[in-house]
Parts: C-alpha cells; structure tokens; sequence
C-alpha cells in the first residue's frame, strides 16, 4: 500500500527511506535502523505495521529486534546483541487486521467483520448482503461497523447512518424520537447494532431504526472511525 499510510511518518522521512534503499536493499533490521535515523516509536510502528517484512521473519520478529536493539543503543551499559533472533509465531488474521488499524487505519487483510461472522452467525445477526434481500416490512436484527453519520438541519432532526460489513454498506434511518432516546451510543459507537425494519422500494434498500443498542462480542472490531457530519 505504500509507505504514506503510516501513521506520522510524513513526506520527508518517506523520502530519506526511498534514497536509502536507492543505494542499496536493507539487509537486515539492525541495517534498517542504522541508515534511517527514526524515534522508538516510528520505528515500532514500522515494525508493527509490516513496512520490515523484506528483513524480518515475520512482524512478531521484527517488533522483537526493533526493541532489543533500540534498548541496547540506550543501556548504560554494552549489551551483546549477536544473539539469534528467537522464532517467534506469525500474526493470526485478526491481529494482523488490528495492528495495520492502529499502524495504517486501514488493512488488505479481510474485513473486521468477516473474521467475526462466525460469532455474529450465531448471534442470530445477518450480513448486509442478507438485509438487501429481505422482504418489504420485515423485522431485523444487524450490526456493522460505522462509517457515515449524517444529521442535515433540513431533515427535522433525522439521523441517516452507513453501517458496513465484509459483503456491503446498510443505510439506516433513525427517526428524531429514536435519536434523542439513543443519543449517547448514535454519536460515539464505532460498532453499532440496530433492531427495526426493512424499507425496500424499487432496489433502494434503508433499515428503520427502532431500537439501537451495542453488539456484546469478545473483542470490538478495529476501524478507522466515521465520517460525521450535519
């Protein structure tokens, strides 16, 4: 995806890393970070977000020498560090998906919700894909993640709000006296679920709102947060 999307690393240190590498591959992290002068932080980060794959084993590895060696630079004292690196196990998918969110704010891997579907399956909660099929007047049950609140002044105090999963986006309504009794949860939740009705007209698919509520799962999925607006 390229290096712009880490977070704080901006045009002029990209720009040092992309010369550096122009005279010659980094061969390994101890190399990376002994060319690129970086803070803990940026280079954690880094490591973190898959940017040191080409030098690592896998991101648990690189993380692992990045510390180590950032600690030995800054002990009081010399610290042998020739030592191998110990074989550490790969990121799950989920994790992966996770660090790329608090890394990028945004990941290639699959979507937060297709590696919960399992789980929300059996909670009786359908995708968005399943919403978009179902009948004119049906009552549902969905959650997704939040990416859109709209609240425009000429709508007489109607929430319109994008929900979004691994198959698709459902747009709910949520009527004024709807908003006012969920008004915490309608503005804050990055992972929403809404109880109500399906309005299908004419291939345009929206969720009535009639009770909004925050789906009780293991772990929240990781997003990048919402797009709001009036």
């Amino acid at each position: 995806m390229g290096l712009r999307y880490v977070k704080e690393l901006g045009k002029e240190r990209g720009e040092q890393i992309v010369a550096a590498r122009g005279e010659g591959p980094f061969r390994s992290v101890k190399d990376f970070m002994q060319r690129i002068n970086l803070d803990g932080d940026m280079i954690t980060r880094f490591a973190q977000s898959g940017v040191l794959g080409s030098v690592a084993e896998n991101r648990r590895g690189a993380l692992w020498e990045v510390k180590g060696l950032t600690y030995s630079d800054t002990a009081p004292i010399d610290i042998d560090d020739t030592g191998p690196t110990p074989s550490l196990k790969s990121l799950t998918e989920r994790e992966l998906s996770a660090w790329d969110y608090e890394t990028m704010n945004h990941t290639t891997w699959a979507h937060p919700l297709a590696l919960m579907r399992t789980a929300l399956q059996n909670m009786g909660l359908p995708d968005a894909e399943t919403i978009h099929a179902t009948k004119d007047g049906e009552w549902v049950r969905y959650a997704g993640v939040v990416i859109c609140r709209q609240r425009p002044g000429t709508a007489n105090g109607v929430m319109f709000t994008t929900l979004e999963d691994e198959t698709g986006f459902v747009n709910v309504i949520i009527w004024r006296h709807v908003w006012e009794q969920y008004r915490v949860i309608t503005k804050t939740a990055s992972f929403l679920g809404v109880t109500g009705t399906v309005q299908s007209e004419k291939g345009i698919v929206h969720l009535v709102a009639r009770k909004l509520w925050i789906p009780r799962v293991e772990k929240e999925p990781e997003t990048a947060g919402s797009r709001d607006f009036r």
